[in-house]
């Protein structure tokens, strides 16, 4: 007797997933991003962060191969060598222009300030060229022309010129209350200004200056608060964009090349631009009418009080980010995260919060302020 065995039929092969395990797979892709992507964008942002203050280090050994070369001095924000142009008073050359040589562009310096080799390019174009070192990755127009991310230290600067556009001489000069005279000539007033930054204007034929023509150096601010105590280079995502003959690394603007402190004072309607600062107990004021305490602010009057925000917060870090106008803000600003690059006058480089204390802040853009009643900086105090 035969026994007929049917085969079974085989189940056919399935070749996907189910929607089950689709989904669950998706939900594992979308958590695994959520966590990795936020680390990504930190990793991306923490790249341009370094690479922005490493641009500022070679700003600051340049700075410093400066000095080298010019017996320790540093270079004027504007002045010395000039630009010619064509017109009878050609602008002056600014701080970034000087560096040029030190920064592996030497053949821009010598065709900006020697006509005769200007074969290809006109004035306009050299003034336009983007230098990479100049600007910062985050800054959004570090591809514009002439791009300047980064400024200098101007030391204080009268309040009622701070946010003028096209300031370009005589913001320094100011009448102390140490002296009642009308113009700051007397040695007592000159060394005060000159003690609360690191860069100024040349001096323009002017006797009446404060600090004007005084040339900084290495070893002044040595003598002083100390290079590393004392700021030398900053960001600012505000200065201009060159455009016809304004903004830019080669701009005369104290908009475009510096940041400062403002301080309160009444300038002088006599045509010098002499500005007698507010002593202290006044928004914005300094000093108690001793050379001895110029540089010391009035805690409670210059900074945040409940008559309203005085003028010195608006020279503080990152202040009215996104909303102040190009050219008339020279502060410390940048779009790293609550926080701005600094280079010191020793070439150390470090990220400094927006929120470090006012006083702290001001005492370190000062490069002579210990002599001048300011407290001794601890490195825990930054």
């Amino acid at each position: 007797m035969r026994v007929r065995i049917t085969p079974q039929k085989r189940k056919p092969q399935r070749n996907g997933f189910t929607l089950i395990e689709l989904l669950v797979v998706i939900s594992i892709i979308a958590v695994l991003a959520s966590l990795v992507l936020p680390g990504v964008q930190q990793a991306r942002a923490t790249a341009r962060r370094t690479q922005c203050l490493n641009n500022m280090r070679n700003i600051g050994v340049a700075m410093q191969t400066y000095a080298t070369d010019h017996r320790g001095e540093l270079p004027p924000l504007a002045g010395k060598d000039s630009i010619p142009d064509g017109t009878a008073t050609p602008p002056p050359a600014s701080w970034a222009v000087h560096i040029l040589p030190y920064i592996e562009q030497r053949g821009l310096f010598d065709r900006l300030l020697d006509p005769s080799l200007r074969v290809a390019e006109t004035l306009t174009a050299l003034r336009s060229t983007n230098v990479e070192v100049y600007t910062c990755p985050d800054d959004p127009n570090d591809g514009a022309n002439g791009a300047m991310s980064f400024v200098v230290n101007g030391g204080y600067v009268a309040a009622d010129v701070w946010q003028s556009a096209g300031v370009t001489s005589r913001v320094h000069r100011f009448v102390w209350p140490s002296s009642g005279s009308a113009v700051p000539t007397d040695a007592i007033n000159v060394n005060i200004s000159a003690g609360t930054g690191v860069f100024f204007y040349e001096d323009d034929g002017i006797t009446d200056f404060a600090p004007e023509g005084f040339s900084n150096s290495i070893d002044k601010i040595t003598a002083g608060d100390g290079l590393s105590q004392t700021i030398m280079i900053s960001e600012n995502l505000d200065t201009r964009d060159f455009a016809g003959a304004t903004g830019g690394f080669s701009s005369t603007s104290l908009g475009d090349l510096a940041f400062a402190v403002p301080a309160a004072g009444t300038t002088d309607t006599g045509g010098t631009n002499v500005s007698t600062i507010t002593a202290n107990g006044t928004a914005g004021g300094y000093g108690s009418g001793t050379p001895q305490t110029a540089l010391q602010p009035n805690t409670a009057a210059v900074f945040p009080s409940a008559a309203g925000p005085p003028v010195v917060e608006l020279g503080s870090i990152n202040s009215q980010l996104g909303i102040s106008t190009a050219g008339q803000s020279p502060r410390p600003s940048s779009l790293h995260t609550s926080s701005v690059n600094v280079i010191f006058g020793d070439g150390s480089g470090r990220n400094i919060s927006e929120n470090i204390d006012q006083t702290v802040y001001v005492n370190l853009v000062s490069s002579n302020g210990n002599r001048y009643g300011q407290r001794i900086l601890s490195n825990d105090d930054y």
